[in-house]
């Protein structure tokens, strides 16, 4: 093709301009590529600025059991799965004073997804934090049932054991 101008066709029917064409596409192709390579290590963390997610099993355990315990309304046991720094803020009977106004009940839950925080506790002896998204299903003292909508449960792992740290919505 070289030496052609740019108003002459090739063999395969394609002018220079189309050629150039096929090599922006290929530099863009490229470009997407690296772009998604950079996307991939650095959410690998390699800066450390993320905890990294230790003992996801465990963790399931922990999200079950909060959800069983709150199922039940058992917010002695619920309690007992908020984090020590929670715990510190409130007392128990604090805690069950706020749940008596309580006016909805789960009825299922599922996890969507976990994802390690950032570093951005101040507590020294967390050892791992990750948000779960949550599918939760509840209902209403009038029996209507309502879906939650991004309803993010955030955990902590401290001293080896994870415990619930907050319930928030990513909107808020």
């Amino acid at each position: 093709m070289r030496g052609r101008t740019p108003d002459k066709t090739s063999s395969l029917g394609f002018t220079r301009i189309d050629v150039l064409g096929q090599t922006r596409k290929r530099s863009l192709r490229f470009g997407l590529i690296l772009g998604l390579m950079c996307a991939v290590f650095t959410n690998l963390d390699i800066a450390g600025d993320s905890y990294r997610l230790i003992d996801k099993k465990e963790l399931k355990r922990a999200i079950a059991a909060l959800y069983a315990a709150e199922q039940a309304s058992d917010w002695t046991a619920f309690y007992g799965m908020m984090s020590p720094e929670v715990r510190k803020e409130m007392t128990l009977a604090e805690f069950l004073r706020e749940k008596e106004s309580r006016d909805f009940r789960v009825v299922s839950w599922r996890i969507l997804r976990l994802v390690p925080l950032a570093k951005q506790l101040e507590a020294q002896d967390v050892e791992s934090a990750a948000s779960a998204a949550m599918d939760v299903l509840v209902e209403r003292p009038d029996g209507k049932r309502e879906q939650e909508e991004d309803q993010t449960d955030y955990w902590v792992r401290v001293n080896g054991h994870w415990y619930w740290y907050w319930r928030g919505w990513p909107a808020d």
